[in-house]
């Protein structure tokens, strides 16, 4: 999980926040506070969950999963508490980024376009489709100094009758005549998962920044208004 925790008004400038924490009830502190925690989850759904250059959305899970909480008093503090993947182990991964590597296999099998549906997600496991085929067509093979898995179907129609609709067919001219060869994983000694999510760095950015004072700006008139 990937959790932001600030006090207050923490982060801008301490002169600033002082006034604040001195003019703001209880109230209009948890108001601004959640503004800001509206603002971000905002800006975080356009930044990291519209697809590219974010995260492709396939379940939705972790986009659903964000959470912004205001707690404390003025005695206290006020806290405002942005939690994002709780319970999603995949969460840190797309904020700090990962590289996997085998563990006790020699290489790492990726599938490729091949096998898997527009939104990203594998169709099917090399199981199943033997059990679609009524045989074991899998065979590995080695093309453009690589390895990969590859299938053979007897014809174009077999083809898409069993993969169905998938991101992009990646086949090999069958040598043998014995009809299509298509490419569903290849074989890597890492894989490098890049961080996708960027919570951390939005939280920290100047967009933030500008919305922590006009929060901050807008409650100070309000209470202005109130006559204190």
């Amino acid at each position: 999980m990937v959790e932001l925790r600030v006090t207050g008004f923490e982060g801008l400038d301490v002169a600033l926040e002082q006034v604040a924490r001195a003019a703001f009830s209880d109230f209009e502190m948890s108001a601004a506070l959640r503004n800001i925690g509206f603002e971000y989850h905002a800006l975080l759904n356009r930044q990291s969950f519209s697809d590219r250059p974010g995260l492709i959305s396939r379940s939705g899970k972790l986009k659903n999963s964000v959470r912004t909480r205001v707690s404390g008093n003025t005695q206290r503090g006020h806290e405002l508490t942005i939690s994002i993947g709780d319970g999603l182990p995949y969460a840190r991964t797309h904020e700090d980024g990962l590289t996997i590597t085998p563990k006790k296999a020699r290489a790492l099998t990726v599938p490729l376009d091949s096998i898997r549906s527009p939104n990203g997600a594998v169709k099917f496991t090399l199981q199943q489709l033997k059990r679609k085929l009524g045989r074991n067509p899998v065979f590995s093979l080695q093309a453009n100094n690589k390895g990969f898995l590859a299938v053979r179907f007897k014809t174009r129609a077999e083809r898409n009758r069993v993969l169905g609709n998938v991101r992009k067919f990646i086949q090999l001219e069958d040598k043998k005549g014995e009809g299509v060869v298509v490419l569903l994983y290849v074989f890597k000694k890492s894989v490098k998962i890049p961080a996708r999510l960027h919570a951390l760095d939005l939280w920290n950015s100047a967009k933030m920044d500008e919305i922590r004072l006009k929060s901050i700006e807008s409650a100070l008139r309000s209470t202005s208004r109130g006559g204190i």
